[in-house]
């Protein structure tokens, strides 16, 4: 009975570890999902920016285009107006680089995180696997041994006719080997399979 218990709490426990396993697999998979969210919102920020200054960029055309209709008069201020369009035009460039870099190094760690997630799930899949493999095992050697035991029990229940000096003598088998050093507890306990000579069926 004990030994059941064992099998059932092992089985319990392979249960507990198949939840703990799910439930790291689920918050690694929500990780990701707030990491993909994160990324995403930094790129919908970049694009806003990049929005803004593309605004500003035709907001500034369109003044050099009607400053450039007053540039008799205004020839130093549209001069100031020009330099100021090539500096925009430099931190733009600036920008863009940056912002090159920075989309690079986004995918080059996302693409990092995928490899280390999938990397840890097969290993945590292999190690899974290898625990199931062995409980498997174990299960079956208890399986056996719980077998053993019902036939062993069944063995030590059984009635047993001897003829002892023309006198016939009925008794268990688990009488004869209480004592498993005697004689007959050797004959009658299961290592000799050569009892059937004087071994017969109750009449």
């Amino acid at each position: 009975c004990s030994r059941f218990l064992s099998l059932s709490a092992m089985e319990e426990s392979l249960k507990n570890v198949l939840e703990n396993v799910q439930k790291e697999v689920s918050a690694l998979e929500n990780a990701k999902k707030e990491h993909n969210a994160v990324v995403a919102a930094q790129q919908a920020n970049l694009q806003a920016q990049r929005d803004r200054l593309q605004r500003e960029k035709e907001e500034l055309q369109q003044a050099w285009v009607k400053l450039e209709q007053e540039k008799q008069c205004v020839t130093k201020n549209a001069h100031q107006l020009e330099t100021n369009v090539q500096q925009l035009d430099k931190k733009q460039a600036e920008w863009q680089a940056q912002k090159t870099a920075e989309e690079r190094l986004l995918v080059e760690r996302r693409v990092k995180e995928e490899k280390q997630f999938k990397h840890e799930r097969e290993k945590q899949t292999k190690a899974l696997q290898e625990t199931l493999s062995n409980m498997k095992q174990e299960v079956a050697v208890l399986e056996e041994k719980r077998k053993h035991l019902e036939r062993t029990v069944g063995d030590l229940g059984e009635v047993v006719s001897l003829d002892v000096g023309g006198y016939r003598y009925r008794t268990t088998r688990s009488t004869l080997t209480q004592f498993p050093d005697s004689m007959l507890g050797a004959m009658f306990s299961g290592r000799h399979g050569t009892l059937q000579n004087v071994m017969q069926s109750p009449t």
